[in-house]
């Protein structure tokens, strides 16, 4: 699951709820699926676009390493 950043037909940029479907290794391109019932859009993205999202959610307590350091946008991980 991911965060990503798309423009919709009307210009406007939106952040959605996706999955990523595949890395296109040729353009450095993600295709994500937006989560969305209704909408079920498919988008290319550039790696800036998409905000990869936790799997697990941790613990701040007990494993603070697992936590995105403030202003992060987790890139690093993906």
């Amino acid at each position: 699951m991911v965060a990503a950043l798309v423009r919709s037909t009307d210009g406007d940029e939106n952040w959605i709820l996706a999955e990523v479907v595949q890395y296109l290794s040729s353009s450095g391109r993600y295709e994500v699926d937006d989560i969305d019932e209704e909408q079920k859009e498919r988008h290319t993205l550039s790696r800036r676009r998409v905000v990869p999202l936790p799997l697990m959610r941790a613990n701040p307590e007990t494993d603070s390493h697992g936590l995105f350091p403030k202003g992060s946008t987790g890139n690093k991980y993906i």
